[in-house]
């Protein structure tokens, strides 16, 4: 009897040391896959960037974000003038609009 009991007492440590170490090993497997996918994504990330810099390179052309890229030219300051005068018009003649209204009433 007791030695049926101790038979079934060290089945039972076995089965749960194996149940650990299935646990421990599936841990193993998972934090491994895990780094992995984390590298080759950080991998597939570098790449990306030194292949839009090498493009960026060859064109000649600066990244968005750069200082320098958006530089201020005459024909977009002039752009910006005539936007500004455009602007003060519309409000100047609403301004006498309203004027001249007050002054008929």
């Amino acid at each position: 009897m007791e030695e049926k009991e101790a038979e079934r007492e060290k089945e039972a440590d076995e089965r749960e040391e194996r149940r650990w170490r299935e646990m421990v090993e599936w841990e193993e497997r998972r934090e491994r896959e895990r780094r992995e996918q984390e590298e080759g994504l950080e991998r597939e990330a570098r790449e990306r960037e030194e292949r839009r810099d090498r493009e960026m390179r060859e064109t000649g052309k600066k990244r968005q974000g750069d200082k320098g890229e958006r530089r201020v030219t005459t024909h977009s300051l002039s752009i910006y003038l005539c936007w500004d005068f455009h602007c003060f018009m519309l409000f100047y003649q609403h301004f006498i609009a309203m004027l001249m209204s007050r002054v008929l009433q």
